[in-house]
């Protein structure tokens, strides 16, 4: 029995080995590359710079992007010192857009609010303010209310989720039904059909991703969908080429699987999944996140892992049905299936968790973004759910399925083994619901330290020569913060520079940088303040040359994490 099953895992994983090969293959074949893309579109700098007081009103407004970036004309817009809100005409280049103002601004304090889609297709929104002549009393917000309905939001999360889930089953299935036949066992009927039904999820929910995701990036409301033109314009090629990406895989794999016995169509299966897998990939977060060859083929197998797990557990299901209630089926050749997808899973498994990693690692940047953001907190509960599948998993593997292998007739082992794959299928159902929820968030959209906390402060001590500087930056997220610097003597008495220091900033895990800002005087001796932006998160490196004299001067040079 064990050189059985010595073979059946080897023969397991030689199939699963020739299936990723196929994959590799495709890859190449669709010029799966790679590229170069940055992580996120984050504002760098605006010209006036928010906060500043000017003597005349400007003519133009400039905003520079960390990358090319697709402004959402409508969406920009003037809110006047005396409460008018005025459009705004737009001039995009890459990423720099370019704003004209009118040429009857009054006195005052105004706010200049703006909305663009990123290269993953995310929106990103946010206001500055400047004044002219003098800052207005009165309060005016300096963040615009969102304009995208939260039920956008949800429903769009929902969809993706079916999307994922669809999507794993059919292909999943389809795999299962190769599993199958090259073990000898005839899969039931029973598996096409769901396969059938699932690509029809999972085509029907990608078809209604393209225009909610109209709907978000512009906007739009929840009802919006009513109406044609947000189903033919402004659509997303990469979104589109996504939908038809999967349309094509699955038919192929669901036709080239139909026959319950050796075709030699194994390989044509294999490749229609190849494509489905790759479709996901073809929009969203892969286009923004380097290398973005590993990050797109980590994806990939990922999708392709996790296909393989949930499908085969569907098909394991459908096929110890017989073997438990009626007992028509042959329990040995269920036992022999069993025992393959149970050697194939341990390298699923590994291969998925690898994988899991490696993005989790390139999104994320640091182990404090998996509580400090939406994202991470998401990967978190994923990673949990995922978890708990794989001790259900563990558990079939060492006890339930050794047991079946020695006595596999035994009927109580197998409605215990039924019972705990159900329970492993729905975990991984859950999984694939929250992926839907996951890929729609901004990985480097920091928030609060925990609900209801206070944001991040980054605190500055370095010596400077024989004198101390002190600062913070607050808060240090992704965006906009303001630093605050005091320099003191030996003796702990404030002490002032011969010129208000020039701070410049790297981003030291990329070529991102230097940002070079100007700080002011503050309103202590020896205090300097500046507002600065961090376009992306990890670890910064800050120089701060400090004037001590007309012929002398220091650096003070600190390291700083951005979340």
């Amino acid at each position: 029995m064990n050189e059985d099953r010595n073979r059946s895992s080897r023969l397991g994983t030689r199939w699963l080995l020739s299936g990723i090969a196929t994959i590799a293959t495709v890859i190449l074949s669709l010029g799966f590359g790679p590229g170069s893309a940055l992580a996120h579109t984050s504002l760098i700098s605006t010209d006036p710079t928010d906060g500043s007081l000017l003597a005349t009103a400007p003519a133009t407004v400039t905003f520079t992007f960390n990358e090319p970036i697709d402004p959402v004309t409508e969406s920009f817009v003037l809110l006047d010192s005396d409460g008018t809100s005025r459009p705004l005409e737009l001039d995009a280049s890459g990423p720099i857009v370019r704003v004209a103002l009118p040429g009857d601004l009054p006195e005052g304090t105004h706010v200049v609010g703006w909305r663009v889609i990123s290269a993953d297709g995310h929106p990103v929104s946010g206001a500055f303010t400047f004044s002219i002549g003098y800052v207005s009393e009165t309060g005016i917000p300096t963040e615009p209310p969102s304009t995208t309905a939260r039920s956008v939001e949800w429903v769009l999360d929902i969809a993706e989720g079916f999307a994922y889930l669809g999507l794993l089953m059919a292909a999943g299935l389809a795999i299962f039904r190769v599993l199958s036949v090259s073990a000898g066992v005839a899969p039931r009927a029973s598996t096409w059909t769901i396969a059938a039904w699932s690509a029809g999820i999972a085509i029907v929910a990608t078809a209604l991703t393209l225009p909610l995701t109209v709907a978000r990036q512009f906007g739009y409301s929840l009802q919006s969908l009513f109406t044609p033109a947000r189903w033919t314009d402004e659509l997303d090629t990469n979104q589109v080429n996504w939908l038809i990406s999967l349309i094509v895989g699955l038919l192929i794999a669901l036709l080239a699987s139909r026959q319950a016995t050796p075709t030699g169509t194994e390989a044509i299966t294999l490749t229609g999944v190849a494509i489905a897998v790759i479709s996901p990939t073809l929009s969203g977060h892969t286009n923004s996140f380097t290398p973005i060859w590993v990050f797109r083929t980590s994806n990939v197998l990922h999708v392709l892992t996790g296909s393989i797990w949930l499908g085969g557990l569907i098909g394991i299901l459908l096929l110890l049905r017989p073997a438990k209630d009626q007992n028509d089926g042959d329990p040995g050749a269920s036992a022999r299936v069993v025992t393959r997808f149970s050697a194939v899973a341990g390298v699923v498994l590994a291969v998925l968790l690898a994988t899991a990693v490696t993005s989790a690692w390139i999104t994320l940047g640091s182990l404090n973004a998996l509580w400090t953001t939406d994202y991470g907190r998401l990967v978190l509960i994923k990673a949990g759910l995922v978890l708990a599948a794989s001790l259900v998993a563990a558990w079939n593997h060492f006890r339930l399925v050794p047991a079946i292998e020695k006595i596999p007739d035994r009927s109580t082992v197998w409605m215990q083994l039924r019972r705990t794959v159900a329970t492993e299928a729905a975990l991984l159902c859950v999984v694939a619901l929250v992926t839907g929820f996951l890929v729609n968030q901004n990985p480097l959209e920091s928030s609060a330290a925990g609900p209801g906390g206070p944001p991040p402060i980054a605190k500055i001590e370095v010596a400077v020569g024989d004198n101390q500087l002190t600062g913070t930056i607050d808060p240090a997220l992704v965006g906009q913060s303001e630093l605050t610097i005091t320099l003191t003597d030996a003796h702990g008495e404030p002490f002032e520079a011969a010129a208000p220091p020039v701070v410049k900033m790297r981003l030291r895990a990329t070529d991102i940088g230097p940002f070079e800002f100007e700080t002011t005087e503050g309103e202590s001796p020896g205090t300097y303040t500046a507002t600065v932006q961090f376009p992306s998160t990890g670890l910064w490196d800050v120089e701060i040359p400090i004037r001590i004299s007309r012929f002398e001067e220091t650096t003070a040079r600190v390291t700083v994490e951005i979340r």
